[in-house]
């Protein structure tokens, strides 16, 4: 896995360089392969014995080279770490570069072109759906909305599962491994919300885990003067934390039950390492709660 994606890295620099993507080039690891999508296909590859090491690469490239137009595409609508113009010009290329590789495998009527369309408007729909309702603004967030926002944001990676199964003609897997990555995708996104939300609550962006607290603590109305500090013992030194770990956790094991009975154990073997980590942080959240809940006893005994 670390050839392949050593191999990607120098192969995203010499693209930058043939187009003099300069401020692009100066962004540190902005298009390191991703260990899920850089390689997931390796963590699947025994499910489709049928298709060759060498195509195998090539759709993994392909993989690859789309995930990182995506990144290019987050830059200009969010983080902006470099030029919108280079963003602008490298999505379009390294989609152009991907689709290349796609259709040399796929005849222009393939059903994985259904396939295609319907992850990529999973993802349309994901993006505008949490830029209308919960960027800069804060709203109602349902679970079911939640899943649908955490899971489409990653939809484009089911393209490449789809297409393994339609190249080996083995296409009842494909709903397994669509559960499976929306379900893993839906445990990363709300871990990522868990770490990330004092960054999240400084620039408005409002995850399901903050939308909630301020739902339950009756914050809405107090969001311009609310501290940081108060968010954080909110979220931690209440039950919201240990209950969005738990959450996650779950997803995880949906995400293993869903190709339980695929070979695929390498890709069963990811997501525990998800679940491992969750589990860690949750273990450190409780016993600094305790710690805290302990000093707070003993000034009250001193009192």
């Amino acid at each position: 896995m670390k050839n392949t994606t050593l191999k990607y890295d120098k192969y995203i620099k010499k693209f930058c360089d043939e187009y003099n993507f300069v401020t692009i080039l100066k962004t540190e690891n902005v298009f390191t392969s991703h260990d899920t999508f850089g390689s997931f296909l390796y963590y699947i590859r025994k499910a489709f014995p049928k298709v060759k090491s060498k195509d195998l690469e090539r759709l993994n490239l392909s993989s690859n080279l789309l995930y990182t137009s995506i990144l290019a595409v987050d830059n200009i609508l969010d983080e902006a770490l470099y030029s919108q113009k280079e963003a602008m010009f490298m999505a379009t290329l390294l989609r152009d570069e991907s689709l290349k590789i796609l259709n040399s495998y796929f005849e222009p009527t393939s059903l994985f072109w259904n396939y295609f369309q319907k992850y990529q408007k999973e993802y349309i729909a994901a993006i505008l759906l949490e830029d209308r309702n919960h960027f800069s603004k804060n709203s109602s967030y349902s679970i079911e909305e939640m899943e649908k926002i955490a899971a489409g944001k990653a939809a484009i990676a089911k393209v490449y599962p789809a297409g393994l199964a339609i190249l080996s003609d083995l296409q009842h897997l494909i709903v397994h491994f669509e559960k499976s990555l929306d379900y893993f995708f839906t445990a990363v996104q709300l871990f990522d919300d868990l770490r990330d939300w004092r960054s999240d609550f400084k620039s408005k962006k409002f995850s399901y885990m903050l939308s909630k607290l301020i739902e339950d603590k009756k914050l809405k109305d107090r969001l311009d003067t609310v501290t940081i500090e108060e968010i954080g013992r909110m979220v931690f030194f209440t039950n919201l934390a240990e209950n969005i770990t738990n959450l996650i956790i779950s997803y995880y094991e949906k995400a293993i039950k869903e190709v339980e009975c695929i070979e695929c154990n390498e890709w069963r073997v990811m997501i525990k390492i998800g679940i491992s980590e969750c589990s860690d942080f949750r273990r450190k959240l409780l016993e600094t709660k305790e710690r805290e809940i302990e000093k707070v006893s003993k000034k009250s005994f001193v009192k």
